[in-house]
């Protein structure tokens, strides 16, 4: 029997691709169940569902709850593109709308496809001309989304948009490894438009010198923050769009000032399960939940922007010791997701479904052995250990049935875990 890398899957790695699709699909139906035939809509997608169907009548989707009470809070384009999957309250009108559970469905299924989306375009940004459905084709792709499955399945199961921002991304990464500055920069611009924390990322171009990728950000962001608002509300809707995320949602956050109609389900450091920096530092310094303060303290912030400037810093520094980073695309993909640890950790709000972003780190450090290792399909013992530790952390800190874990979540168990992670793969970036 031919154990050659060039080949396909054997028949058991085919059962277990298989078995993967079959969890997958199970899923699906639970998170239908929990969101859409429960007493309460388990799920975030409803968020962005109620906020279309507001765009759709003419109302402000700023000032519209869904069932939980809970807000529209991201810049306004993206309901543009919602409008196909509005879903108006109780007893309003619902013809020309889909059924909920349907709604959620699509979004369930749209997801999933976009997940194992981003992974194949992470996988072509660093090894292109891998045979296609060879056994190395296949591992590249299965054991990043292996190692990822508790972000990307509480993304799933949360009905968030993370993954979708993750597939922007690797359109960033894909076209900035193909010399397509300006389209690289389009990606960024769209991925910022949605979640804005990838801003971050305008870093990524400066160590890659494609200077292009700034034209194409700037006119990105016009399109998005601008022209398609525009095309929807107008001019003066647009602004006033644009105006509203601002002053509900981006200054609050940053600031703790101003209007805080949003701090009890988002800015708040006790308001979800936040595992910004400034937010496990408040955990950690007052350890009873009844007396924790609702906001981060200077000392917390501080510590907070120190760490985050720190690494920001260790991985340009890092980086500059390759001189033409984008010929090394492995080492290129682990700077690219040392960003996307820090851009988790010092946004305002961090929510655990946003481990997902690791992703190209992952992705980075398996695609360096297997380019050093032409004749290999897995990797080293030491590596898939350091890459279960890693995922097993991250999954823990997502378990809310015991209080142990809770307890490790508010310390940092997975925001430790995978600094180290952002460490180590930095010691590879040679």
């Amino acid at each position: 029997m031919s154990t050659s890398p060039e080949r396909g899957l054997y028949r058991w790695e085919w059962l277990a691709v298989i078995a993967l699709l079959t969890i997958c699909t199970a899923f699906g139906f639970l998170v239908v169940k929990r969101s859409a035939h429960s007493e309460l809509r388990m799920t975030d997608y409803s968020v962005y569902s109620r906020s279309a169907w507001a765009v759709r009548i003419g109302q402000d989707p700023y000032t519209i709850a869904d069932d939980r009470g809970l807000h529209y809070c991201y810049p306004p384009t993206f309901l543009v593109f919602m409008l196909p999957l509005a879903d108006p309250p109780n007893g309003a009108d619902r013809s020309g709308y889909l059924p909920f559970d349907v709604n959620v469905a699509l979004w369930y299924a749209f997801n999933l496809l976009l997940a194992g989306w981003a992974v194949h375009r992470f996988a072509l940004a660093v090894l292109p001309d891998e045979t296609a459905w060879s056994r190395r084709w296949w591992y590249l792709r299965l054991l990043p989304f292996d190692f990822c499955i508790p972000g990307i399945g509480f993304s799933l199961n949360r009905g968030q948009v993370n993954i979708l921002a993750l597939a922007l991304l690797a359109e960033m990464l894909l076209a900035s490894r193909r010399r397509r500055g300006i389209a690289s920069g389009w990606w960024l611009a769209a991925a910022g438009a949605l979640k804005v924390i990838p801003g971050l990322l305008v870093l990524y171009p400066l160590l890659t010198k494609q200077w292009k990728a700034y034209l194409g950000v700037a006119a990105g962001s016009v399109a998005c923050f601008a022209v398609i608002p525009a095309a929807v509300w107008g001019l003066d809707g647009a602004w006033t769009m644009n105006r509203n995320f601002f002053e509900l949602v981006a200054s609050p956050g940053l600031t703790n000032t101003g209007d805080t109609s949003r701090s009890v389900e988002l800015t708040n450091a006790t308001s979800s399960d936040s595992q910004s920096f400034h937010a496990i530092f408040n955990n950690i310094r007052h350890p009873e939940r009844r007396s924790r303060p609702d906001n981060s303290d200077a000392l917390s912030k501080g510590l907070h922007y120190l760490l985050g400037l720190s690494m920001i810093a260790a991985t340009l520094l890092r980086a500059r010791r390759i001189p033409n980073l984008l010929d090394s695309p492995a080492e290129a993909m682990i700077v690219f997701g040392s960003f996307c640890i820090i851009m988790v950790h010092l946004a305002p709000a961090s929510h655990m479904h946003y481990y997902l972003f690791a992703m190209p780190t992952v992705m980075g450090l398996i695609a360096q052995e297997l380019i050093r290792r032409p004749d290999r399909v897995l990797l080293s013992g030491r590596s898939i250990a350091g890459l279960a530790l890693w995922t097993t952390c991250v999954g823990i800190a997502m378990i809310d049935s015991f209080a142990w874990s809770l307890r490790l979540r508010e310390v940092g168990l997975a925001a430790w875990a995978t600094v180290a992670l952002w460490g180590y793969s930095l010691t590879r970036v040679r």
